[in-house]
């Protein structure tokens, strides 16, 4: 009997935490709204954004490509970078099948990195810096005018976006009579 007992108000119990953790009919309105304004926010920011990223992408890699030949220029060397992987062992302590320990040989990898100066040809790297600047300068141009086109979409879309923001507005106000 004492164990049906304590079933039925552990089972009360959990109904009511599920009962009092539900949302509103009130709630459920006024979020429903927000997330129609978030939505609508989304899409204001969504006209080339894949294009502008992929720009700006570009531009910091150009950019990364002018310091490199800088530095360069700067040492008037080249630094080549190779990694090395080598293979050893080292001894270990293992264990046999009765747990005894024992000193056996553990495998063991270490890489190296090894940098190597290269001489440069310096009219040859000029060339590649002077490249590189136009290529940053063309990427820049066409950012700004993405950027511009960008903008003159986003005021296309603002009365949209203001009407539907209205009509959240009256939907939220409907919620509020819930």
């Amino acid at each position: 009997m004492k164990y049906i007992m304590n079933k039925f108000i552990y089972i009360a119990f959990i109904s009511f935490l599920l009962i009092s953790c539900r949302e509103s009919p009130k709630e459920i309105c006024e979020n429903e709204a927000n997330m129609t304004v978030k939505s609508i926010e989304a899409l204001m920011k969504k006209p080339f954004q894949s294009e502008i990223s992929a720009l700006s992408s570009e531009i910091r890699k150009t950019d990364r490509n002018i310091s490199e030949i800088e530095k360069n220029i700067e040492r008037g060397y080249i630094l080549h970078v190779q990694t090395e992987t080598k293979r050893g062992s080292k001894v270990g302590i293992c264990y046999n099948e009765w747990l005894n320990p024992y000193y056996c040989p553990v495998p063991t990898r270490k890489t190296e990195t090894i940098q190597t100066p290269v001489p440069i040809n310096f009219t040859e790297e000029k060339s590649r810096l002077k490249f590189f600047e136009s290529k940053l300068l063309k990427l820049r141009d066409e950012l700004k005018i993405l950027k511009k086109k960008r903008d003159k979409e986003v005021k296309k879309l603002e009365p949209q976006y203001t009407n539907a923001k209205k009509k959240v507005a009256s939907a939220i106000q409907r919620c509020q009579n819930l």
